[in-house]
């Protein structure tokens, strides 16, 4: 069924391919009666048949690219005549006659250029150049076994010479040593000149030897000296200054997140702040704008029906949080550039899951999956032209702040517990299908919407710690919070459900069973 039939309709109803009701949990256990583990994984009870469907690439269909053979790996009979006859424009000389070439085709005898042939012929001569220098270092080992024999010296003198050469050079000093090296040089193969500067410099050692160990010991000494002249500044020394010094750089009753958490390598605690702070920044960048003035065929509820759509991919694919948020913004970014009709909206929503998949996922679903989920409402090619065309008009940049980012920053440098996250989460994914919220600062939207899940759970307020990470004063957000809060007290409607349904199953602690409050009771 089409998203438009969908939209028309008053009551839910199942779009082809997925069964009625909440993706991906099962509804086994609890309808026994049986205990349920909300930390299990949730599996989508009706995904598309996965094992019939292949990957593909969406820019390159590499796995259809015609190549060699799949049982060799080596081109085929084909390829190579065609690579043989290619060669024939290229200037060279006719094969050696052969007996071996008798009866093969011309196009598959050898050819060989004239520099071929010369590198050739060097390479037959190279067996004879070695026998060549074999003979002669024969020869000359000869030559001098014989003179060794006439002057009656034999192999074990040589040895027993060399044992007491060394024994007597380990028994003297260095300076001896290098004496007797010296000495025992013959005039004729060392001048005299030689001699008296190889004894200048084997005099010099000792004094670079003492000059060396001087400036070491006054450098240490320095060094101790000012370490204990400032032990605050260097960490360090002991834990208490190190202690001291991180204390220094918080305001207050701030609990110091970062610091905690340095020797996790996944928090990446000593580049935590700047990454957020660059998030922020950039902010003002993706800002969008109230597109719906300019689009003719397409308003606010045909949004919030197609975002209610996009909910329900989520969980049947079991996609990242991340990766609906993305999809999400790439489509109001999309819209606040080009007018579409409203056959394509379903199009622009699908085509985004699937960006944001490659962006975001591990193993993102393949292109036959979304042409499944969309109940082949498009073709394949229409999913690939318009990725091109939304890729091209957001100019290649999908690194968006998004507000599900900085609501896991701000939870976790305030060690909220799970369920008080999922009712912020709950609160964070009902706004996305409000038009109104687009204008907003993602990262104050963040902000409210956990402000909110903590007055809902009467937990406590906003803290000096969440202040302090998050930027903001509660007065920064007050109108966000109270936007929100009336969002959640709005009834809902039939068509656009699936949320509220999801975050009402205990895998989710039933956070949108929450009591909610009036504008009077929060302490703003």
């Amino acid at each position: 069924m089409s998203l438009l039939q969908k939209e028309n309709q008053t009551t839910r109803m199942p779009t082809a391919g997925v069964k009625k009701g909440i993706m991906t949990r099962s509804k086994a256990g609890v309808s026994k009666g049986e205990n349920f583990d909300p930390n299990t994984k949730r599996k989508a009870e009706a995904s598309p048949p996965k094992g019939r469907l292949t990957k593909r690439s969406a820019f390159v269909d590499i796995t259809n690219a015609k190549g060699p053979t799949k049982a060799t790996g080596k081109p085929g009979l084909k390829e190579t005549k065609a690579v043989l006859k290619d060669t024939t424009n290229v200037s060279h000389t006719a094969a050696p006659k052969n007996k071996e070439n008798k009866g093969v085709p011309n196009y598959l005898r050898p050819t060989f250029s004239t520099q071929q042939k010369c590198t050739n012929e060097n390479q037959f001569a190279q067996p004879a150049k070695k026998a060549e220098a074999k003979t002669r270092e024969t020869k000359e080992e000869a030559k001098v076994e014989d003179v060794t024999k006439q002057a009656g010296i034999t192999k074990a003198s040589l040895r027993s010479s060399v044992g007491k050469r060394l024994s007597n050079m380990e028994k003297s000093s260095d300076a001896s040593l290098y004496e007797s090296a010296v000495e025992s040089l013959s005039d004729e193969s060392l001048t005299k000149d030689i001699k008296c500067k190889s004894m200048e410099k084997i005099e010099e050692v000792p004094k670079i030897k003492t000059e060396l160990a001087e400036a070491v010991e006054k450098k240490v000494e320095s060094a101790e000296a000012r370490l204990k002249a400032e032990p605050a500044k260097n960490i360090g020394i002991k834990e208490e200054a190190k202690e001291d010094y991180l204390a220094s750089r918080l305001p207050k009753g701030v609990n110091d997140f970062d610091s905690e958490n340095l020797r996790d390598p996944f928090q990446v605690s000593c580049y935590a702040m700047d990454i957020f702070e660059y998030l922020k920044n950039r902010e003002e960048r993706y800002k969008c704008k109230d597109y719906m003035r300019n689009q003719t065929s397409i308003n606010a509820d045909m949004r919030a029906v197609l975002v209610d759509w996009m909910v329900e991919v989520q969980e049947t694919f079991e996609l990242n949080h991340e990766t609906l948020y993305l999809a999400v913004k790439m489509v109001d970014l999309y819209l606040g550039q080009v007018s579409i009709k409203k056959t394509l909206l379903q199009l622009v929503g699908a085509t985004a899951m699937f960006i944001a998949c490659k962006y975001d996922e591990r193993i993102p679903p393949s292109i036959e999956d979304f042409h499944y989920i969309c109940a082949e409402e498009y073709k394949i090619t229409d999913i690939l032209a318009m990725e091109i065309n939304m890729i091209k008009t957001l100019n290649f940049d999908l690194g968006a702040p998004l507000s599900y980012r900085f609501l896991r920053r701000y939870s976790r440098c305030a060690k909220v517990q799970m369920p008080l996250l999922t009712l912020a989460r709950y609160i964070l994914e009902l706004s996305l299908m409000q038009y109104s919220c687009i204008m907003f600062s993602e990262s104050k939207l963040g902000a409210a919407a956990l402000f909110l899940a903590l007055q809902m759970k009467k937990i406590s307020g906003w803290t000096p710690t969440l202040a302090f990470y998050s930027g903001y004063e509660l007065k920064d957000f007050a109108h966000i919070v109270l936007f929100l809060n009336k969002m959640l007290r709005e009834k809902p409607k039939s068509n656009i459900s699936t949320i509220r349904n999801k975050y009402s199953h205990k895998v989710f602690f039933e956070v949108a069973k929450t009591e909610l409050l009036r504008d009077e009771d929060l302490q703003l």
